[in-house]
Formats: C-alpha cells, structure tokens, sequence
C-alpha cells in the first residue's frame, strides 16, 4: 500500500497553525489511520483535524470515496462528488485493472477526472498502474461521462499535438485549469 503526495502534510499543517486555520484531512478511515502512523506529531496538532469516512457532506455536496485497483500500486480511492439535486463528477486519478464492481458509482457522470499518463502504455500489464489516453477513450465510452478531463500526465504526452486528436469531449487537464461545476453546465 503506497500513500503517496503526503510529504508536505507536515508543512501544510504548520501553514494551517501559524495562520490560524482550521481544516479537516477528510479520507476513508483506513487513509487516515496510515497518515497518524506515518505522522503521529500532527495528531494533536492545533488547526488540523482527521477525519476518517467513506462518506462526507460539505454544503451541498455529498462526497464518497470508492476504493479502485492501481494495478502494480495496489488500490487507490476514487471521489465522488454529488451536489443536491445537481450534478455527478468524479476524481479517479490513479486507477488500473478496475473491475466492474468498482465502475459502478462512476457510470454517466457530468465530468470524469481521469489520471493517465501515456498516450500509448509500453509496459506489461504487471507493470503498470494507470491506463493511458487510448484506453481512457474506450473507459469514456463505457462509462458515459459528459465530459472527461485527463490529469497525471507524464512527458510523453505533448498537450498541444495530442489534444488535436481527442473528441471533442475529452481533453487534457494543464496547469491553471479552473472548471466552473453548476446545474446545467461544466
């Protein structure tokens, strides 16, 4: 089990104290509990708060987290999000060999965040931890999202050449991207 992008916890619970704010790491609880073993000194920290759920509200916001495959990492959690009588988006960035169990809370989404980081994966399948662009194609067709924006992008993906070549509902995600999530729109 890999908990990756957890190595400026530390200095980000310092920013929270020394600016006097208080905020929740909000994950299903299996997360949290492997957080305060790997940084036990932020437990009782002022300002910080864990909270260890599958399922969470903020505002109108109904967010859950789905445990998915990450091939050769072992699992990962995709997110859900879904307003009140809204829409339906999902972050699912590290996910590899997802068995159709776990596509289930996925399937006719507004917009699907999706991680991949080739165009074309040359590893064996043994090897591998997240699907590239081809097969997220084929993954927006099964699945049915309105949209689907592809993030975790590594070198080999050229964002201007590539992005020609993806439908129309598809396109890369890249630094600075704001998406505006209301009821009729993405």
């Amino acid at each position: 089990f890999i908990l990756p992008y957890t190595a400026g916890l530390g200095d980000f619970a310092d920013l929270c104290f020394w600016n006097n704010k208080n905020v929740q790491i909000v994950s299903p609880p299996e997360i949290i509990n492997k957080l305060k073993e790997r940084f036990p000194y932020l437990i009782n920290r002022r300002g910080l708060t864990f909270v260890g759920t599958t399922k969470w509200m903020n505002g109108n916001n109904k967010i859950s987290f789905h445990k998915v495959n990450h091939g050769h990492n072992g699992y990962s959690y995709g997110i859900l999000v879904q307003k009140d009588k809204g829409n339906r988006w999902a972050y699912l960035s590290d996910s590899f060999d997802v068995s159709e169990e776990q596509w289930l809370p996925f399937y006719n989404l507004d917009l699907l965040i999706f991680g991949t980081s080739f165009w074309k994966e040359n590893q064996p399948a043994s090897k591998r931890s997240v699907y590239d662009v081809s097969e997220a194609i084929g993954i927006k067709k099964k699945l049915g999202p309105k949209k689907m924006i592809l993030t975790h992008l590594s070198h080999d993906i050229d964002i201007n050449r590539r992005g020609k070549e993806l439908p129309d509902d598809i396109m890369f995600a890249y630094d600075g991207l704001k998406i505006a999530l209301n009821k009729t729109t993405i």
